[in-house]
């Protein structure tokens, strides 16, 4: 019941939409650089993105990535269609999001309050699995979002706790 609740307030996301919470961008350069490490994916997302390119409907290429911008654990693949005649980049994002806030990141800070990290150990663990860290920016946004969405949780599950002792001191 408190999952569900906390699901809610979660929902009720984007709050704090001041910025892009992009760490870094690997370009075409190093047409080799976007495959280093690892990332969090979620492939249903990713799947459906690739499934046709947004001008010509042709199917894209996970390989034909150029480069990769990375917005916490998310990001966004450019891949051009290999149409020659079309040849339109598109955007392809590795996970969900409320406008600009991506689910991957949101998930990542409460796991963080609920584990009792801070933004160096949560980087630690990231190095430590290759996947490329994430900013503090980002992360105190998303901690502070979050941190309000739980006193919310917080404070009507206490609410709820009340009124049922109440009613149980009254019988």
């Amino acid at each position: 019941m408190l999952q569900d609740s906390l699901s809610e307030v979660l929902s009720m996301f984007p709050i704090g939409v001041d910025h892009e919470e992009e760490v870094q961008v690997l370009n075409s350069r190093n047409f080799t650089q976007w495959r280093e490490g690892r990332r969090v994916v979620e492939l249903g997302i990713l799947a459906d993105g690739l499934r046709a390119c947004a001008k010509c409907g042709l199917p894209l290429q996970f390989g034909h990535t150029t480069s990769i911008l990375t917005c916490g654990l998310s990001a966004i693949l450019k891949i051009p269609c290999s149409n020659t005649v079309c040849s339109h980049v598109n955007n392809i994002p590795t996970g969900k999001r409320q406008e600009r806030i991506w689910d991957a990141n949101v998930k990542l800070a409460t796991a963080s309050i609920n584990a009792g990290l801070g933004e160096r150990q949560v980087n630690t663990l990231l190095s430590g699995l290759n996947i490329p860290p994430v900013s503090h920016c980002m992360m105190s946004a998303r901690q502070k979002d979050v941190g309000v969405a739980l006193q919310e949780v917080e404070k009507e599950t206490v609410d709820q706790a009340l009124c049922e002792e109440i009613e149980l001191t009254k019988k």
